[in-house]
């Protein structure tokens, strides 16, 4: 049993003057690329992210970073609840 259903929901809020183009998003991810207004091109992505909280399941969320990882060269920003995915076994 997980926790859906009673927990919270990703969420990505902006402002009408900066460009955000959603590129991917599941219940686990936001990723969006933020738009430069002046030149037209993005900028830098950003990444809201949150990780399995089943611990036999984890290995999900590293295939998900890594995936995401893999889809650019732009600036980097993942945030979010990575539910302890990062220790020195994983």
């Amino acid at each position: 049993m997980g926790s859906f259903g009673i927990g919270g929901d990703l969420v990505l809020l902006w402002t009408r003057d900066i460009e955000v183009k959603v590129q991917s998003y599941d219940k686990l991810h936001i990723d969006v690329e933020i738009w430069d207004p002046g030149s037209q091109r993005a900028a830098w992505r950003f990444t809201d992210f949150y990780g399995e909280s089943r611990r036999e399941l984890r290995y999900r969320s590293w295939d998900l970073l890594k995936l995401l990882q893999s889809r650019g060269s732009l600036p980097w920003l993942c945030v979010g609840d990575f539910n302890e995915i990062l220790d020195a076994g994983e």
